[in-house]
């Protein structure tokens, strides 16, 4: 179990996906959902499983991107140890506005902003009053959610960075 600083959202439950079966020569590598990294002082995350607080162990690129998302909803892939929780990729689920959002590059040229989406590939026009800020953030990733309003439109009701334009 999970346990959420705030205690706010939906049950913060770490749950285990057993169809994940470890390649040859691998440790075993699991699926775990989980809501709201606590943060540690010194900049790294933690996870509180079961009243044990483990350290959360990342790639450099990933544990910044996670640290940006405190309060979403995620499914990470990674191993759990009894020291640590080893994380190599997640996904969002929940932005913490109850929707689950389009992750993806942000391109901005004479067609304005689009959402290089990472799933698809395909790129999807952004509308609406986010734009003044996202308008400057080329090739930044960065997560959006919001409504579709027209073939490979979104009306952005929310946004947040992941990685910073270069």
């Amino acid at each position: 179990r999970v346990s959420s600083p705030e205690g706010k959202g939906r049950p913060e439950v770490l749950t285990r996906d057993p169809s994940l079966a470890p390649e040859a020569g691998e440790e075993e590598q699991e699926d775990w959902n989980m809501k709201n990294l606590g943060v540690a002082e010194e900049g790294g995350a933690s996870l509180n499983i079961q009243g044990q607080l483990l350290p959360v162990v990342a790639p450099a690129s990933v544990m910044e991107q996670l640290l940006r998302i405190p309060d979403a909803y995620i499914e990470i892939r990674g191993a759990l140890g009894t020291s640590s929780v080893r994380v190599r990729s997640f996904e969002i689920l929940d932005a913490g506005d109850g929707l689950r959002p389009m992750v993806g590059v942000l391109v901005i040229d004479q067609s304005g902003v689009m959402l290089s989406d990472d799933v698809t590939g395909t790129r999807l026009a952004l509308r609406g009053s986010a734009l003044a800020r996202l308008k400057n953030l080329h090739q930044a990733r960065v997560w959006v959610t919001g409504t579709v309003v027209g073939p490979s439109i979104i009306l952005v009701a929310h946004w947040g960075l992941l990685v910073p334009p270069p």
